[in-house]
């Protein structure tokens, strides 16, 4: 399953990492791209809402 994640911040972070432990393929998107950082080995990330909603 592929899925789009908007936002990483104090709420988003946790669950993205639950959800790349728990195998989901992710498309994330944060308005503060930095906060993306982490998650770049594991999950495909954007500069467009558009563009992660287009891959799920």
């Amino acid at each position: 399953m592929h899925i789009a994640f908007i936002g990483v911040g104090l709420m988003g972070a946790p669950m993205v990492t639950n959800l790349i432990r728990a195998g989901f393929s992710l498309h994330l998107w944060n308005r503060t791209q930095s906060k993306l950082d982490p998650f770049q080995k594991n999950a495909n990330t954007y500069t467009a809402i558009s563009e992660a909603v287009a891959h799920a």
